[in-house]
């Protein structure tokens, strides 16, 4: 739900499917990161609007998700929405 939610706020990124199975591992979460980095800034700010939708679906954001949006957005060079 909360992916679909991210995507339906991101029409950017709608062609996008879930990941395939399983859990990315390090080195494909930096590939991505460095091709996304290379994308244009606004495209990077959507991507990062959505991510945040995805964290706030559940009105929860933990602790590990908060870190990881933000770290995320300082890897793409993007600013990322102050905690509520």
């Amino acid at each position: 739900a909360c992916f679909d939610q991210a995507m339906a706020a991101s029409p950017a990124f709608q062609p996008l499917a879930r990941y395939p199975g399983g859990q990315p591992d390090v080195a494909q979460l930096d590939a991505a990161l460095h091709r996304l980095g290379g994308a244009s800034f606004a495209l990077r700010k959507e991507l990062i609007a959505a991510a945040t939708v995805a964290v706030t679906a559940d009105r929860v954001v933990t602790g590990s998700e908060g870190a990881l949006l933000r770290i995320v957005a300082l890897a793409l060079d993007c600013p990322a929405p102050l905690p509520a």
